[in-house]
């Protein structure tokens, strides 16, 4: 910004015309990806299953969901792996003179980033190791929101209205 002030100051074009600065920051951000993938269940009805990260191998992000079956909804299971992992996502911002500045995700409605997935490092995996272990310790505290259903069948109908 001083770049521009200075610019301007000196009247350079086509800054010294110009009300307001644009560009794009670079930020790393937290991203989870999950795919629910279906599969015929031998876990027990309505039932969900975690598999945390293994503790030896920090290279993994990675945690899966086991989802059991629902046959009141013709539901025969699902499996998700769900990967944590940082990216690098721009971010185009506008600040104009006296007024307060505009940050934007999608490029002002143009979308055309690119989201760039760092490498996984060791914290990639503890978080995902976190995550894992505070959705399996959340999803039976939840159940009681929905008693008469039943949490897997509340999501089952939730999903199918999308």
């Amino acid at each position: 910004m001083k770049v521009f002030d200075g610019l301007r100051e000196t009247r350079h074009q086509p800054t010294a015309s110009s009300i307001g600065r644009m560009g794009n920051l670079t930020l790393v951000l937290p991203a989870q990806n999950t795919i629910c993938l279906p599969v015929d269940s031998r876990t027990s009805d309505g039932s969900t299953n975690f598999t945390v990260p293994d503790s030896a191998t920090f290279n993994n992000s990675t945690f899966n969901i086991g989802i059991g079956p629902d046959p009141s909804l013709n539901f025969t299971g699902a499996t998700c792996p769900t990967k944590f992992r940082q990216v690098l996502c721009p971010i185009g911002f506008w600040a104009a003179e006296m007024l307060p500045a505009d940050l934007s995700l999608d490029g002002y409605g143009h979308w055309n980033h690119n989201i760039v997935y760092e490498p996984t490092i060791s914290a990639d995996h503890g978080i995902a190791h976190a995550l894992a272990i505070q959705t399996h310790e959340s999803l039976p505290r939840m159940a009681a929101l929905v008693p008469a259903a039943g949490l897997l069948t509340h999501f089952l109908l939730m999903s199918r209205e999308l």
